[in-house]
């Protein structure tokens, strides 16, 4: 994808920072892009073709010729590979993990697992050495946060906690501000924020990877550890049933996302008024008998 999109832009005679304010981006992020150490946010991908004269089919397709079961970008995969954190915590790069195929979702326990493994022998890679990775916080946290700190350490990074309160967000700077300023200084973000349409905007604008923190919307980092904890122990996911209790938040949302993907057999009880977001919902009703909703906690 970033050799497409640099060929293109140089053909239409424009300079990286030049394709960025076509597209309310940063230059930084065009050039990270063009290396292929970052994408391009799904809803800026039809200006982006447009842009370069291409088509969204033919901007699509090169997206679709990576590895099955990889997620783009290096250092994507870098931080995939890196959060298998102390206390076993795996991190999609995606927002909801509904947008992850069973094959992308295996590969990241897979890999957690086994730096999980090389952590506890004292053998920790140093993949983030050299890289600084923010942890933009706007809602309290203990095991995130702390998780995150320590994995990244571990691995040679540095994690960088800032509180949204102590940012000039907190005095009124818009966020796509925010955004831009993060993404010249850092190599990731992390995000924890209370609207998922605020860490959508955070993706399509910073130019580097994103990692959701939780939202009101989803929660793929705890999904992904109950995954990893529930197969550490089980030995498998495939075939198993499982049960959740409780309000249709955002933990709810990701772990039907996930459980599913998985092969996981799932009940949800929910009371009347609180039941799970109506697409996870869509979603889950493809799965069939594998997916049941109800009021009822005794079922």
């Amino acid at each position: 994808l970033g050799a497409l999109i640099a060929e293109n832009r140089k053909q239409k005679g424009l300079t990286q920072l030049e394709l960025a304010a076509q597209l309310g981006v940063t230059d930084k992020a065009v050039s990270k892009w063009e290396r292929d150490l970052a994408c391009p946010d799904i809803n800026t991908l039809p200006a982006l073709a447009d842009a370069l004269g291409l088509t969204l089919d033919e901007l699509m397709q090169s997206r679709s010729e990576k590895q099955p079961g990889k997620t783009p970008g290096a250092l994507v995969d870098t931080i995939l590979k890196a959060v298998a954190l102390a206390m076993g915590v795996a991190v999609a790069a995606l927002s909801a993990l509904g947008a992850l195929t069973p094959p992308e979702m295996l590969h990241i326990l897979d890999t957690a697992g086994e730096y999980k493994r090389l952590h506890k022998a004292g053998a920790d890679p140093k993949d983030l050495r050299g890289k600084t990775v923010a942890l933009l916080f706007a809602q309290h946290s203990t095991r995130t946060r702390a998780s995150l700190e320590a994995g990244i350490y571990h691995l040679g990074g540095l994690g960088a906690y800032l509180s949204a309160r102590d940012l000039q967000a907190a005095r009124g700077e818009p966020l796509r501000d925010t955004a831009r300023v993060l993404g010249r200084y850092y190599d990731a973000i992390v995000c924890r924020t209370c609207k998922q349409a605020d860490l959508e905007l955070l993706a399509q604008v910073s130019g580097v990877p994103v990692v959701s923190g939780m939202t009101d919307y989803a929660h793929p980092l705890q999904a992904l550890a109950d995954l990893m904890t529930v197969r550490a122990y089980k030995g498998r996911l495939a075939g198993l049933r499982a049960g959740f209790i409780g309000d249709g938040c955002n933990v709810c949302n990701s772990l039907i996302a996930g459980c599913l993907a998985m092969g996981i057999t799932l009940t949800v009880a929910c009371p009347p008024g609180y039941r799970p977001a109506a697409d996870v919902l869509r979603r889950a009703a493809g799965y069939g008998e594998a997916f049941r909703l109800t009021d009822d906690p005794d079922e």
